[in-house]
């Protein structure tokens, strides 16, 4: 059976690159307005999203590697 550490190293690398940039867009950020604030909740989402994925790598990691 191959291994599955390459996969879930690989994955984990992807999601931890776009959570940074992510991260760095928020904090760049102003919410001055609306639209601002709106965007902001939109980037918060994908903060949170990708965090989850996060932890569900390293559930599923732990599991079957």
């Amino acid at each position: 059976m191959t291994s599955l550490r390459p996969l879930f190293a690989q994955r984990r690398a992807g999601v931890q690159e776009r959570l940074a940039h992510l991260e760095r867009m928020r904090a760049e950020s102003i919410a001055d307005d609306r639209g601002a604030r709106l965007r902001l909740s939109t980037l918060d989402n994908g903060v949170a999203h990708l965090r989850t994925e996060l932890a569900w790598l390293d559930a599923v990691e732990k599991e079957f590697t």
